[in-house]
Order: C-alpha cells, then structure tokens, then sequence
C-alpha cells in the first residue's frame, strides 16, 4: 500500500509550503540579480583602470602620481616650435626609415606631443603615416611588455 503524503495537496500545510518555496525563489532571483549588478560594476571599474596611461618622459617607472587619464582627454602640453624646427632640420637629412626611427625614439624621449610636431614639420605624409603605423606597433608592445594590456 502506497505511502500517504503527510502534507495534502490542498491542505493549509500545502499552501504554505508552495508559498515559502515561490518566496524564496523570488529572493533568490533578487539575490541573483544584485550579484549580476555588483560584477557588471566590477568589470566597468576594471575596465576603468585599464585604460591607457599616459607616458610621460618626465614619468618615472612605478611612480605613484602616474597620470592616468581616458583616451581623447589628454591634455595639450607647451611645445616650444624652435625646438620642433630644430629637431625636423636635423632629421629631414635622413632617409625615410632611419627618420622614422628617429621620431619613434624621440616619442618616447621627449614626448609623444612633441615627435608628431616635429613630424608633422617635416611636412612628408609618407613619413608621418609610417611613423604612426611604427608608432602603433611599438607602444603595444611595450604596453604589453609593462603588462598594462594583455597580448590579443
């Protein structure tokens, strides 16, 4: 003989039973949801973190007051155009590629601000693209290399 529930299907017993059990379903989708904001705000703040620092000659490696700022908000530094002359006479005697080197290691050096001006003085298109494209390649793969990105 088959085992009588002690709790009947329509018994007061039941209906509190079937109540405790949607009410805890509905605070466990309340739980599950404010878990889902919490970790959407911890990657939207990772994320933040993550963004690209600005490099500064200036900067010293593991500086505490390393300015970190979101990319199209940089701010326009003072460059002095004598200097950009003087730098863009000096290497407009080079050949296309030995310039392009140049100007990747006076970003580096001196500033990006003032490697695009003087750059940009040499008043050659190819130069300035090939040193944008070298430019590219080369912060990445220190970006990588100080592990503030990771490698795609």
């Amino acid at each position: 003989m088959p085992e009588e529930n002690p709790i009947a299907q329509n018994s007061p017993e039941s209906r509190e039973a079937e109540d405790f059990e949607q009410k805890e379903i509905e605070r466990l989708k309340r739980e599950i949801l404010d878990r889902e904001k919490k970790i959407a705000e911890k990657r939207a703040e990772r994320e933040k973190k993550s963004r690209v620092e600005v490099f500064r000659p200036e900067a010293q490696e593991g500086a505490v007051d390393q300015e970190k700022i979101e990319v199209g908000s940089v701010p326009t530094t003072q460059i002095d155009p004598a200097q950009v002359q003087k730098q863009s006479q000096q290497i407009s005697a080079l050949d296309p590629q030995n310039q392009v080197k140049f100007l990747c290691d006076l970003a580096f050096q001196k500033g990006l601000d003032f490697a695009i001006q003087t750059a940009r003085n040499l008043d050659n298109p190819y130069v300035l693209d090939a040193f944008h494209d070298a430019l590219v390649d080369e912060l990445y793969k220190r970006l990588v290399t100080e592990r503030k990105i990771e490698e795609a």
